[in-house]
């Protein structure tokens, strides 16, 4: 046996080689892996205390850093037509509120696992409607849209979700909420980027 292996020893240093090589590409995947989600931001809007609009809007960041909240937009969906509304204008703002600022401007920065509640439905959909001059029972559905800055990267990352107005049998109305989407693409980014730019805040 022993005889056997130095004839092939060539061979089996090859193999073996072969072999600590594969290991040590599958432990370089997974570290990389595990940085990479590191990096990467995720950021939840969920519906807290019901399914109807008097349910509280919340967005969580499950990053592993800190972001920072830029913009929140609600895209209203009226038979045909769409009606974008920045959450973050602060031209109707008299005077700077009292308490946890983040609660009314809409910005500022999230620690990770940190939440910020954007209060109900019902009142996001009051003030887009009121600021394009819209009946509220006639939105279908709508879009909520968050941008935020995360990690060194110029090219800001959000999420996206959609909300949908259905009727159960027994004729209640309740909205029904999509799977998060998150926008952290290179292209999704730099759209994000573009609409920051170009949308007035």
């Amino acid at each position: 046996m022993f005889q056997v292996l130095a004839e092939n020893r060539q061979t089996i240093n090859t193999v073996i080689n072969v072999l600590m090589l594969l290991v040590w590409t599958f432990y370089f995947q997974m570290l990389f892996n595990a940085h990479r989600r590191g990096m990467r931001p995720k950021i939840l809007i969920n519906r807290s205390a019901g399914q109807n609009l008097d349910a509280q809007c919340v967005i969580s960041n499950m990053s592993a850093g800190t972001v920072y909240l830029e913009a929140v937009v609600m895209c209203l969906t009226v038979g045909d037509e769409t009606h974008e509304c920045s959450l973050t204008d602060l031209s109707n703002l008299v005077k700077a509120p009292e308490g946890d600022k983040r609660s009314h401007w809409f910005q500022g920065p999230l620690t990770s696992g940190e939440f910020l509640s954007l209060g109900g439905f019902d009142k996001l959909l009051e003030n887009c409607t009121r600021q394009h001059g819209l009946d509220m029972s006639n939105v279908s559905e709508f879009d909520l849209l968050v941008v935020a800055t995360y990690g060194p990267s110029e090219n800001p990352a959000g999420a996206k979700r959609k909300f949908q107005l259905e009727t159960t049998e027994a004729g209640e109305n309740w909205w029904r909420a999509f799977a998060n989407h998150q926008l952290r693409s290179v292209w999704s980014r730099r759209g994000l980027k573009r609409f920051l730019r170009d949308a007035p805040r």
